[in-house]
C-alpha cells in the first residue's frame, strides 16, 4: 500500500529534520534553545492555521493523493532550500514552507489511508500506519545524528528532500492505481 511507504518515509524525513534542526541553526546560525524554541513555536502556528485554513478548501477541490503530493512538494522544497539561509530572516521562508507541507500532507495522508482502507480493516490499517510512523521516528533521528556529523550540516535536510520528493512521486502516481 503506497500510503504506508509515504508514511513511513514522511515521518523519517521529518523527524530527522527536527532533531538536526537545532544543532543546524547553533552551527550555522548561531541560534541559542530559546530562538530555536521561538522557531518551532512559529512552526506550530503556522501548520496550526494551514490546517484550519487551507486544508479544508483543498480537500474540497482535489483528491488525496494529488493533495498529498502538493503538500509532500512544498516540504520537500523547504527542506532543500533551508541548507541556503544565511539569517533567521531567510531561514523563515524554508521552515514556513515544511510547515505548510507537512500540514497539507498529515491529515490528508490519513483520510487516504481510511477511504482505501476496507471498512472492516480500518482500524487495523491505520494503526498499521502509526506503528510504520513510529519505525520512523526510530529511524529518522539516528540517521540525521549520523549525516551531519560525517557528511555535512545541511545534508538531513538535503536527504529529506530527496526521499520527500520520492515520495511525492509516488502519491501522483497511485492516484491512478
Amino acid at each position: 500500500m503506497p500510503c504506508l511507504v509515504i508514511a513511513f518515509v514522511l515521518t523519517y524525513a521529518f523527524s530527522n529534520m527536527e532533531a538536526t534542526f537545532a544543532l543546524f541553526t547553533r552551527a550555522e546560525l548561531g541560534l541559542g534553545p530559546a530562538a530555536n524554541g521561538w522557531l518551532f513555536g512559529a512552526l506550530a502556528g503556522i501548520a496550526a492555521v494551514t490546517q484550519v485554513v487551507l486544508v479544508g478548501p483543498l480537500a474540497r477541490r482535489i483528491d488525496e493523493p494529488r493533495r498529498i503530493a502538493l503538500g509532500l512538494v512544498i516540504l520537500a522544497g523547504g527542506a532543500a532550500v533551508l541548507p541556503q539561509a544565511t539569517s533567521v530572516a531567510i531561514l523563515l521562508a524554508p521552515v514556513s514552507a515544511m510547515a505548510i507541507g507537512f500540514a497539507i500532507v498529515s491529515p490528508s495522508l490519513t483520510a487516504w489511508i481510511s477511504r482505501r482502507s476496507p471498512a472492516d480493516r480500518q482500524g487495523e490499517l491505520l494503526g498499521l500506519a502509526q506503528s510504520t510512523s513510529a519505525l520512523a521516528r526510530v529511524a529518522g533521528p539516528g540517521i540525521g545524528g549520523l549525516l551531519f556529523d560525517h557528511a555535512g550540516h545541511a545534508s538531513p535536510f538535503r536527504i529529506a528532500a530527496v526521499v520527500i520528493a520520492g515520495a511525492a512521486v509516488t502519491a501522483f502516481a497511485a492516484r491512478s492505481s
